[in-house]
């Protein structure tokens, strides 16, 4: 299944991405998934492993184009279901991928691999379009959020730093 079958789902992301009803069922899968990947990943993953960077690689892919695809979408009837149930998703979805001991985050700035830099820059590109009054009107959409602000102060204070001082300001 891994990494080959999972190739498949990451190459429909701009798909999935492009229809709100599906994009939410299609992050919601990739959160799940990675769920029960971090709870079970002493058996598939051994610490710092390479198919771990490979599959952060995977959801990463599939986050930036959900963030392509949904930054040039209007809302049409609501904002909860049309863009803030899929950005609780993702959020949830970096926050465990963030958030997790067995990916070595440190091998893509030592192979100059641009990944996790470019996945928390179209973050913050996004994030920063939502009045935080909004994000927190939702209760399931600001548990996302803060998850996900503790998963970048647990392991990637000094890349957001670096990355975005303005958001900083946005919290």
């Amino acid at each position: 299944v891994f990494p080959n079958k999972l190739e498949m789902f990451v190459e429909i992301a701009p798909q999935a991405a492009s229809n709100v009803y599906v994009c939410s069922a299609y992050l919601k899968f990739w959160y799940v998934f990675m769920s029960q990947v971090t709870i079970s990943q002493q058996s598939l993953f051994q610490k710092h492993s390479p198919d771990a960077i490979i599959l952060f690689t995977m959801i990463a892919k599939v986050i930036i184009s959900y963030f392509d695809v949904s930054n040039d979408l209007d809302v049409q009837d609501d904002t909860y279901q049309e863009k803030l149930k899929p950005l609780k998703y993702v959020m949830l979805l970096m926050s465990e991928s963030l958030s997790t001991d067995y990916i070595m985050y440190g091998a893509f700035e030592l192979y100059e691999d641009t990944t996790l830099i470019n996945l928390i820059n179209k973050f913050i590109e996004t994030i920063q379009n939502y009045e935080i009054d909004l994000i927190f009107n939702y209760p399931k959409v600001a548990i996302a959020f803060m998850k996900l602000v503790n998963a970048f102060c647990k392991n990637h204070r000094n890349l957001i730093v670096v990355c975005s001082p303005p958001f900083f300001d946005y919290l």
